[in-house]
């Protein structure tokens, strides 16, 4: 316990320090404030840092103090950090701490089903304009094995396509036969001849499935279901192998983003954010060290700053981003600094601690302001 005299000492040492740093107490407190919760005087007065240095080296109890008082906070910079990504996404309901968007996408696949067989069990009229595609030379080339794998599935020998009306499950398997057409033609580096074949194959499938959805309402919700379901897997792993933090991959991920619709950028912010704390962050168990300064360096840092402009929702989210883990890069520096059992002996009030009888005490007033 401090006597009066002793605590009249260190009154006087820690005002003294405050002075010295040239800071009137409102600067300082607004210094405070920009650091945001958890801040002490130690992260904003540079004299008082090296006061700390010095005294922790007069005893174990001020030793103690110190570490007592950082590390604690130390410990919890991850969550912190976490927690700031997550804010700046702003995709709190699908936070990949709980089963997240994987489940979300997979949930989707009983619905996906029941539209489709809903849609599979329509018989659609052979109508005049829907034979006039199909027997086009695309249709028919592509037909051929859409009827060889019905018989074998449905071990029938009867041609789907013939008759008054034509299954839509048949006339789906067409579809998707001239898609897998038409990609196999357009790949990069195609022939001007196989490109332009591709695309006449893309335009037969657009007319066959445009005069389905005039002859049955069934068909084109079972599409768009599935469509989602195909966009949002596949923005969730784009933004899962985008989000490294290097040129390539952020030039890679600014130019992808852009053509994802709304729900799909959310799924890619959130496979960026995962991908940052599991990889960058290196999970979400307890971690010591700078971890902000595993995904932020400083402002002029513009790999990791466009990258984390992909995950923030807007200007503001990415400022209050930024602002929480620089606070984070000085709390750990402080930690650094006083935590050094070397520390400096040239703090100016080294003389006047020393004749401090409990430099836990004036520590504790340091720390904990």
């Amino acid at each position: 316990v401090m006597t009066d005299s002793v605590a009249g000492e260190a009154d006087n040492v820690l005002a003294r320090a405050l002075k010295s740093g040239g800071n009137s107490p409102s600067l300082i407190a607004g210094d405070m404030a920009e650091l945001g919760p958890g801040a002490t005087l130690l992260d904003v007065n540079p004299v008082l840092r090296d006061l700390g240095a010095a005294t922790k080296q007069t005893s174990d109890d001020a030793l103690a103090t110190i570490e007592g008082a950082l590390i604690g906070r130390q410990l919890g910079a991850k969550e912190r950090v976490v927690s700031a990504l997550e804010d700046a996404a702003n995709i709190k309901e699908v936070r990949v701490r709980t089963p997240g968007l994987d489940n979300k996408i997979e949930g989707l696949s009983g619905r996906v089903s029941e539209a489709y067989d809903a849609a599979r069990a329509v018989n659609i009229p052979k109508t005049p304009e829907l034979e006039q595609i199909l027997t086009t030379p695309h249709a028919q080339a592509h037909m051929r094995e859409v009827v060889k794998n019905w018989q074998s599935s449905k071990l029938t020998d009867v041609n789907p396509f013939e008759g008054e009306a034509i299954p839509l499950e048949a006339l789906d398997m067409l579809k998707k036969q001239l898609n897998e057409g038409s990609k196999a033609l357009g790949l990069p580096g195609a022939s001007t001849v196989a490109k332009n074949n591709a695309s006449s194959i893309n335009d037969v499938a657009s007319m066959m499935v445009d005069r389905v959805d005039q002859l049955t309402d069934k068909y084109a919700p079972a599409r768009a279901l599935s469509q989602k379901q195909i966009g949002m897997r596949n923005a969730l792993n784009f933004g899962r192998e985008t989000a490294k933090r290097s040129p390539e991959s952020v030039q890679l991920a600014e130019e992808g983003m852009k053509g994802l619709r709304p729900r799909e950028q959310v799924a890619a912010k959130a496979g960026m954010l995962e991908s940052i704390i599991n990889r960058d962050l290196g999970g979400r168990g307890q971690r010591t060290g700078d971890v902000a300064g595993k995904i932020y360096d400083a402002p002029g840092d513009n790999v990791a700053s466009r990258r984390l402009r992909l995950l923030a929702s807007d200007d503001d989210a990415y400022d209050a981003l930024e602002s929480k883990l620089l606070a984070e890069r000085q709390f750990n520096e402080t930690q650094k600094y006083l935590t050094n059992r070397t520390g400096s002996r040239t703090a100016p009030f080294e003389s006047a601690t020393e004749r401090a009888a409990d430099a836990g005490g004036l520590l504790t007033q340091a720390a904990g302001a």
